[in-house]
């Protein structure tokens, strides 16, 4: 994850001064961006990790140092996050250490792929092409030759699910549970029941317990970006499917 940063500033082309002011101020972004463990690419406005095993580590610091920096705030600097999705093939994802998964998981998985042609999520692998998270999307992968995300998070970067969604209520006369808001919230999933989009969870909230329903599944990696969110307590759906 995080294998590439884009940023761009925010000037006027057609303004001579502007423009000639404008490399000067790239120079200072490149000097920022380096002190934090990344540098200039070599590429339009991209920028690589210096030690790609610590960028889960460094990412966050970069986008702080930007953000915060007083020089570049009247650029309006941007920044976009860009993780490569097929860092390998299945072919090379080394299963020597994988064991078989239990039913109930790879049943639930099987079901939500059948019932919507897709994956619920995709897979984690280390630099090693090993896998970390995502065994089961790499069986169903194989057994029905469809699309999955394939991506990189070095063994030594902790990594979660994140759960996005929306916070649900249940309504006694629909005997449902209904959609309270639209606005998309995101929680670390760290259950051990398997996890797919229109699950309902009980999550903690700042106000206290909350439910809500997943709308997509995806993941995080590093200790301080993952810890930046709240968890989730329990899988109503799992739970009521394995009862």
């Amino acid at each position: 994850m995080h294998d590439l940063l884009l940023v761009y500033l925010d000037y006027d082309m057609d303004d001579a001064e502007e423009r000639f002011c404008i490399e000067e101020e790239i120079k200072y972004l490149d000097k920022i961006v380096e002190k934090q463990g990344w540098k200039y690419s070599g590429f339009a406005n991209a920028y690589i990790p210096i030690v790609r095993e610590r960028r889960e580590e460094t990412v966050d610091k970069v986008l702080e140092a930007i953000a915060s920096d007083e020089r570049l705030k009247k650029y309006s600097p941007k920044v976009i996050n860009s993780t490569v999705t097929n860092f390998c093939s299945l072919r090379e994802i080394d299963l020597q250490h994988m064991t078989k998964p239990s039913d109930i998981k790879y049943n639930r998985y099987e079901k939500y792929y059948l019932e919507n042609k897709k994956l619920a999520h995709g897979i984690i692998v280390d630099e090693d092409k090993k896998i970390r998270d995502g065994y089961i999307s790499y069986l169903l992968a194989e057994k029905y030759g469809c699309k999955v995300d394939i991506i990189e998070v070095p063994k030594e970067s902790s990594i979660s699910k994140l759960v996005i969604g929306h916070h649900v209520k249940y309504d006694k006369e629909q005997k449902a549970y209904v959609t309270k808001t639209s606005r998309r919230y995101a929680w670390v999933y760290n259950l051990p029941e398997a996890v797919v989009p229109r699950d309902i969870l009980l999550v903690r909230t700042s106000k206290g317990n909350a439910y809500m329903q997943v709308e997509s599944i995806t993941y995080i990696a590093g200790k301080r970006a993952i810890n930046k969110y709240k968890r989730v307590k329990r899988n109503i759906t799992a739970i009521k499917e394995i009862d």
